[in-house]
């Protein structure tokens, strides 16, 4: 969690805010990037909400009136790291997919969203501070999704699509390859998110098709994902 010294705020501490709902919205917006940057930096433990008032050009009370602290800053970027991935998989069912094919689209937005989102601070297994205790609604959303990718790798195993001795730990190895990513810098993965989604994407698949030779079909079938499909 070390890295380079986070940027100085552009503008001096504790400016004038305006009132009114979009400002605040925008000084939340604020807080969240100087959050962050520090996390990534210096880790949740090694920052402190002073230095994240400051680089998002505040005095600390006033960040209060944000965030009641930095426990729920973390759990704000927490939840923005899994909901969008959970919003795309509530869209999927209307385009009755063969579970094969719809494996495919979520292990590639799954991976590609990782890579891209700034809240994917890094794995929650490699981030003590991202336990269980400390951020339940986020385990919760978390272990939403993997439900999903075992119903689907369960459905492609039924249909006779995807050849899966042991449900549960296929799920956890095929979840388990868009997590990898994130142990890439931040700028590698932004700027080789499709490659590398297509690339997980096809790993994913290649090790569980029935008939592996299929694979460009699966891959035809699911059309674009990622910067090229944004969720409808």
């Amino acid at each position: 969690m070390t890295g380079s010294k986070p940027s100085a705020p552009k503008v001096g501490v504790g400016r004038p805010r305006a009132a009114g709902s979009a400002a605040g919205g925008a000084v939340r917006e604020e807080i969240l990037d100087a959050a962050r940057t520090l996390f990534r930096d210096k880790g949740y433990a090694g920052t402190s909400t002073r230095e994240i008032a400051r680089l998002a050009g505040l005095r600390q009370p006033s960040l209060f009136h944000y965030f009641p602290g930095k426990e729920s800053i973390l759990r704000e970027v927490a939840l923005r790291a899994v909901q969008p991935v959970l919003d795309f998989v509530a869209a999927e069912p209307r385009r009755r997919l063969p579970p094969d094919v719809a494996l495919y689209r979520l292990v590639r937005f799954d991976t590609w969203h990782l890579c891209t989102n700034e809240n994917a601070l890094g794995s929650p297994f490699q981030l003590s501070d991202m336990g269980r205790e400390r951020l339940p609604e986020f385990w919760r959303l978390r272990d939403e999704l993997t439900r999903h990718y075992r119903r689907l790798v369960r459905q492609g195993a039924r249909a006779s699509l995807l050849e899966v001795d042991d449900v549960g730990i296929v799920t956890r190895a095929l979840f388990a390859l868009g997590e990898a990513t994130l142990e890439l810098d931040q700028q590698t993965r932004r700027r080789r998110a499709d490659r590398l989604a297509t690339v997980t994407a096809d790993l994913a698949l290649r090790a569980v098709l029935k008939d592996p030779t299929r694979l460009d079909e699966v891959r035809a079938a699911a059309g674009a994902v990622g910067s090229g499909a944004a969720v409808e």
